[in-house]
């Protein structure tokens, strides 16, 4: 009889053991995918400010004028300074009004609109502002970039309709990838 209670505590014991690890197990994988589907929980700088804010509408907005710096987790990919313009965009300064020769494209997108790892200049709204500033058509081209990390369409629009609209906008592009079906807050 004792044998038969002491073989029962043992499988009770190796259950108890079994339960816990699986939990432990569990929890580390739950907490790693959800900060891979989270990139608010993923964003890391090296300055440690905050640059961004929870927002009730959009779930978050990027903090008008923030400086932090970008480093790759090898610090050897990218390492870049970042400032936002004053209305929170990882972009240049632009009034809302627009010149009367100014064709003004917005661009709409997540983090790879966005682009905080590289330079201003080398962001490809940048790239296409100065190619198609660098034709002869007798106008001004603006490419704003209103890139969000995050964001899915659903938010783009709304930031569309609630800030990019006052930039009078003659064109919008919409940059859609794959990780905005699956990461959409």
């Amino acid at each position: 009889m004792i044998s038969k209670i002491k073989n029962l505590i043992l499988l009770l014991g190796a259950i108890i053991i079994v339960i816990v690890a699986a939990e432990i197990t569990l929890n580390i994988i739950g907490n790693a995918s959800s900060s891979r589907m989270n990139p608010v929980a993923n964003l890391s700088t090296n300055s440690g400010a905050l640059h961004w804010r929870p927002d009730p509408l959009l779930h978050h907005v990027l903090v008008p004028g923030a400086k932090f710096s970008r480093t790759s987790p090898d610090k050897k990919e990218f390492i870049t300074s970042v400032e936002y313009n004053s209305k929170g965009l990882n972009d240049y300064e632009y009034d809302y009004k627009k010149n009367e020769d100014t064709v003004r494209i917005l661009v709409f997108g997540d983090s790879f609109v966005e682009a905080s790892e590289v330079k201003k200049e080398e962001n490809f709204c940048k790239i296409i502002e100065k190619t198609l500033n660098a034709g002869d058509s007798g106008k001004s081209f603006e490419v704003i970039n209103m890139g969000v990390f995050g964001y899915s369409p659903i938010l783009e629009y709304i930031y569309l309709k609630n800030e990019g609209l006052k930039y009078n906008p003659d064109m919008v592009i919409v940059c859609f990838f794959v990780n905005d079906v699956y990461e959409d807050l």
